[in-house]
């Protein structure tokens, strides 16, 4: 294997391949990208076994082949180098050598034989959508996923097609992320469970435009094509809780209020809260939101947010963090919270728009 091609395209193919790849690996051999050169063109892949990722790039082939490098030290060498540099990469029996300008580095590979591939089954059903319409509903989802909970189901986002409707939902139990976005009509419905990691990596790829994605899904994986990069996760099975019952109607006491002034407001009183709990209390009096906290250090906070507001007063706790994450993912710059009880959780959504939603339990302080 021998091909030449700049620096530039090198690591166009270089980081998403090499963004799959965990610090510490449980086999040698995936701390290592696979190498295939052929054709004009110069494919890289990483995986975890869990995702995988494919990512092409321009190269002038002088003889196909295919080979495995170090990840990080591969990728950190490319970041090195100046701009515009030409970069060489051939295979010899001792390794892989990579050369620039005056520098020549050799890594040691692994045989490519042995590299892992998420081997898929022919695809049940193949959809394209936007991808900024995608990219928008992991955003405004993922912060509510659970992190390594037992219900393994919770470490993800349900995304579910239904007719001309794309939604994705995430909960940690404790909250509730809700987003609707329009796409082309389809007659099946489908629902998978996309892993934490899928996620991650697919929010890093995703472009805000309207240009394509091809999404493909098999019984336990799921395979998303854009230009030069395939990405490939396996899905968590398993069967995702009935969202539906959790949501509360939009019937609640109507607090209505500037979003942004509210995040701001819970920013500067989670400073106070308790950095374990991180438990407020929210107080809905005519006009006024009033938010505040105090710690063990016997700090305490107030603020004091106009609002519309014309229910009965009400006191209720809860987690800050939870509340700062929903308003920074609303996209409106008004904000309606529904609240009813001490005991009931709250219902956050934007004016006159039901395609989002966003549910958080209250707690005890």
């Amino acid at each position: 294997m021998r091909f030449r091609c700049a620096k530039e395209d090198l690591l166009a193919g270089l980081n998403p391949a090499a963004s799959v790849v965990e610090s510490r690996q449980t086999l040698p051999i995936l701390g290592h990208l696979h190498v295939r050169a052929g054709d004009g063109e110069v494919a890289l892949t990483g995986t975890d076994l869990e995702v995988e990722l494919q990512a092409g790039f321009p190269g002038e082939v002088e003889e196909a082949g295919t080979a495995t490098v170090p990840a990080r030290k591969f990728l950190d060498i490319a970041r090195s180098l100046p701009d515009g540099t030409q970069v060489q990469v051939f295979q010899d029996e001792t390794g892989v050598t990579v050369q620039a300008g005056r520098g020549r580095y050799r890594l040691a590979g692994l045989q490519p034989e042995d590299f892992p591939r998420l081997e898929l089954d022919a695809y049940q059903r193949e959809v394209s959508i936007p991808q900024g319409a995608l990219k928008a509903l992991l955003e405004g989802t993922s912060f509510a996923m659970a992190r390594d909970d037992v219900r393994y189901y919770l470490n993800g986002v349900l995304l579910e097609w239904n007719e001309a409707n794309l939604r994705a939902v995430a909960t940690d139990g404790h909250r509730l992320a809700l987003m609707d976005r329009e796409v082309d009509a389809t007659s099946e419905e489908t629902r998978v469970i996309l892993p934490r990691k899928g996620v991650q990596e697919l929010e890093r790829l995703l472009d805000d435009t309207e240009d394509p994605i091809t999404v493909g899904f098999t019984a336990n994986h799921v395979r998303f094509r854009l230009p030069g990069v395939t990405f490939t996760s396996k899905l968590i099975e398993g069967k995702f809780p009935d969202y539906r019952r959790v949501i509360p109607e939009a019937n609640g006491n109507r607090v209505i209020g500037d979003r942004k002034t509210i995040q701001q407001a819970l920013r500067r009183i989670a400073i106070l809260s308790n950095r374990k709990t991180h438990g407020i209390r929210l107080s809905c009096r005519e006009g006024v939101l009033e938010l505040s906290a105090e710690n063990p250090d016997q700090d305490q906070g107030a603020e004091e947010v106009p609002v519309t507001y014309d229910g009965e007063s009400l006191e209720i706790g809860f987690n800050v963090e939870y509340l700062q994450q929903a308003m920074g993912a609303l996209p409106t710059e008004e904000v309606v919270i529904h609240v009813w009880d001490a005991q009931s959780s709250c219902l956050i959504m934007a004016p006159d728009d039901t395609s989002v939603k966003y549910v958080v339990m209250p707690m005890r302080l």
